[in-house]
């Protein structure tokens, strides 16, 4: 996010130690060093060192959208129902989803471990992605794509995975 950020606004503000960035629907708000980003509909923290190599940790509002980026490690926490975490290509990415209804992608390359204790997740895996859907609350449905490999554990039962990938 600090990256994306930085190229949005230009390097005047990467010689600043605050920058406050207002794009669209969506205000980034970071500091050099220890970045944190407000996105509109949720949040991201984390150092900027963790950007690269360590873990980023987001959490989403009921409805929103909370991306990993390309390359990133996120652990992305759904304080809601509905919300749509986004795993990018080549991402590792964790979501938990225990208020149930959750719409997680995992995108090509990505590896992503969905937990829903609440149920009712609907989950995509798209081409090459590796997915570890985890429905404590059943009555999950895993879209597995051509090539990508799924794992589902449903232990209340009534969860479905379909597609052209590898249901497991």
């Amino acid at each position: 996010m600090l990256a994306r950020s930085l190229g949005v606004i230009g390097v005047a503000s990467f010689a600043s130690i605050a920058s406050i960035a207002s794009i669209g629907a969506c205000t980034y708000d970071f500091t050099i060093g220890s970045g944190t980003a407000a996105l509109e509909g949720g949040s991201e923290t984390g150092t900027s060192s963790e950007a690269g190599a360590g873990q980023v940790t987001k959490s989403c509002d009921e409805g929103a959208s909370c991306d990993c980026a390309t390359a990133q490690r996120c652990a992305i926490t759904c304080a809601q129902s509905a919300c749509s975490p986004e795993c990018k290509p080549g991402s590792a990415c964790t979501v938990d989803c225990s208020k149930g209804g959750c719409k997680p992608e995992c995108e090509s390359g990505a590896t992503c471990t969905f937990s829903c204790s609440g149920g009712g997740c609907d989950a995509t895996c798209r081409p090459g992605a590796v997915c570890n859907v985890i429905c404590e609350g059943g009555g999950c449905t895993t879209d597995c794509e051509i090539s990508a490999t799924c794992t589902v554990t449903c232990p209340a039962g009534g969860c479905t995975c379909r597609g052209a990938g590898s249901c497991k």
